[in-house]
């Protein structure tokens, strides 16, 4: 007979091994409670994210970020499975200064988190699946959330940039998908003490299938100072369609270029920068050509669309608002 973990750990590789691909298609309400945000910072933003998946590795993600009081961003992040590449674009200067990045790493995994809207990247701790970390996990015995029982493990050093976590994981008892998600990285902090950050499912739903939770939430608190404890950042958290089993172009996980757009390939070490406006022709630097694909169909339809050279990656530039550090 298997075990606890075993038997959840089955569940959790079903869930991550059963599509041949995956859509999910959200938007977050973000708002911070500091007082006194900078003049590049910003208390609240209703931003839209488009995330697909398929069994081959192949990944987009894109994300829209609506502030009240700025411009916000575009980023769409891709990964062919072999090379990524990414699209930044800061609004308040529209199409003057879009840019493309080349590395091996899709977004901004090389800190060591994965790169998935929620509530998906909670499959995860860190970039390991968490079918596969759970082997390792300690159990702390069994909670309630939202009205279902649940069973609680705890992961300690996991990566993040230069600051580890331990995390603990609330599984859902039925099917293993994570309802609560408890992040500890403060010297006081502990499973006997208050997380410095969680995410909460709001609901537990099916959709063809895949259990998920469609709404949720997420909050910071700060960590020092005067506010301690307070809370920093809430979040709310709506999944507007989850679709799988789809199929998609491979034109759909590689960037339309334009000769407009900046490419920094930092694979090749090579860069490429359009010509200057204004005529200064001799500022511009030709990259080294790379493979390109205008798709026919798809999420980035288009005709008559000069290509230019590379392999992308986005460097994602993720807008947080804290109060204190």
């Amino acid at each position: 007979m298997p075990s606890l973990i075993e038997e959840l750990a089955a569940k959790l590789a079903w869930e991550l091994n059963s599509w041949r691909s995956i859509e999910i298609r959200s938007h977050q309400e973000f708002a911070s409670d500091n007082p006194n945000p900078g003049p590049r910072e910003f208390q609240s933003s209703k931003n839209e994210y488009v995330y697909i998946e398929t069994a081959l590795g192949q990944r987009f993600f894109e994300r829209d970020i609506v502030p009240s009081n700025i411009k916000g961003s575009l980023n769409r992040e891709y990964s062919d499975g072999k090379l990524a590449a990414g699209f930044y674009r800061d609004k308040d200067f529209d199409a003057e200064r879009d840019q493309v990045t080349i590395k091996h790493v899709f977004s901004n995994e090389e800190i060591g988190q994965t790169s998935r809207p929620e509530p998906f990247c909670y499959l995860y701790v860190g970039l390991e699946p968490l079918n596969n970390a759970l082997k390792e996990a300690q159990h702390l015995g069994p909670g309630r959330h939202i009205g279902r029982e649940c069973e609680k493990f705890l992961f300690v050093n996991v990566s993040n940039g230069s600051t580890p976590l331990d995390i603990i994981y609330w599984l859902d008892r039925e099917t293993a998908i994570p309802l609560k998600v408890e992040y500890f990285r403060h010297a006081k902090t502990g499973p006997d003490g208050k997380p410095h950050a969680l995410w909460a499912a709001k609901s537990l739903d099916i959709v063809q299938g895949h259990p998920i939770a469609l709404k949720s939430a997420s909050v910071s608190y700060v960590l020092t100072g005067p506010d301690e404890g307070k809370s920093a950042t809430r979040n709310e958290i709506v999944v507007d369609r989850v679709e799988y089993d789809k199929e998609y172009p491979a034109s759909t996980f590689w960037p339309q270029l334009t000769p407009e757009i900046s490419v920094i390939d930092r694979v090749r070490s090579t860069n490429y920068f359009p010509p200057v406006k204004g005529g200064d022709q001799a500022k511009a630097q030709a990259g080294v050509p790379i493979r390109a694909e205008v798709p026919t169909s798809g999420l980035f339809s288009a005709s008559g669309i000069m290509m230019m050279a590379g392999a992308l990656v986005l460097t994602v530039i993720l807008v947080r608002t804290r109060r204190g550090t």
